[in-house]
């Protein structure tokens, strides 16, 4: 999934404004997005003035977020309009020039062709195709928690899928099937464990009895610094050396 396919999902999911096809904003909502990336600029620029690079990094991405949301409430086609720009980027040539920036700038070269932007939008209004309509699909949720809960595991597997979620969990309960595995495996499957917690929208933890080992614990550190939303699908959490 590119960027501007997530932030088309989380219009989708928040049930914000979406066009189909290429249009101008209402006076009104040019006027307010405009105002909205004008004040992450600003953010931006005071956060580096602080030097403080986690804000300035957050009005970063702040800013591309409103741009494209702005395109998708626009329905421009977007990943026409930006292969076309970046074609035309990639075929210029770095030449010295004392005016920009560290003496260097990118030239047009003979022959240059431009980006084909009115092409292509005016391609997208004729054939009256709507752009892309990306579906939010199901949730997805990651199961962690000791492998010795092999049947509680099981048991959400089971109430997750018939709540219409996609289920990402253990595939090998090394505690509950009693195998034993070296440390560079037991290193490998805990780096697989991340990945799908990177993967998930939330994070559901096994924790029968409230037990919370240090492994899982991890996993709930990792995820919350992803922030994914967790649950504790059982008792109170108590914590435990290991897991």
């Amino acid at each position: 999934m590119t960027n501007f396919d997530s932030i088309y999902r989380m219009h989708q999911h928040h049930r914000l404004p979406i066009e189909t096809g290429p249009t101008f904003l209402s006076t009104t909502d040019q006027l307010f997005r405009s105002g909205f990336m004008r004040e992450e600029l600003l953010e931006f620029d005071a956060a580096c003035q602080r030097d403080d690079l986690p804000e300035a990094a957050d009005a970063l991405i702040d800013l591309v977020v409103v741009a494209m949301g702005t395109a998708v409430m626009m329905g421009l086609p977007w990943h026409a309009l930006w292969a076309d720009v970046q074609r035309a980027n990639m075929s210029k040539e770095r030449v010295v020039s004392e005016r920009a920036y560290g003496g260097f700038d990118l030239g047009k070269p003979e022959g240059w062709e431009p980006p084909r932007s009115a092409r292509i939008i005016d391609r997208a209004v004729a054939s009256g195709v709507p752009a892309p309509v990306y579906s939010a699909g199901p949730r997805i949720v990651c199961l962690c928690g000791s492998t010795k809960f092999k049947e509680a595991y099981a048991r959400w597997n089971r109430h997750f899928t018939l709540a219409g979620f996609m289920v990402l969990s253990v595939g090998f309960f090394s505690h509950a099937d009693e195998e034993d595995v070296d440390a560079t495996t037991k290193a490998e499957l805990d780096q697989l464990h991340l990945h799908k917690i990177d993967l998930a929208d939330e994070v559901g933890v096994v924790n029968v009895g409230g037990y919370v080992g240090s492994s899982t614990q991890a996993e709930i550190d990792y995820a919350r610094s992803r922030g994914k939303p967790v649950t504790f699908l059982e008792k109170e959490t108590t914590d435990a050396d290991d897991s």
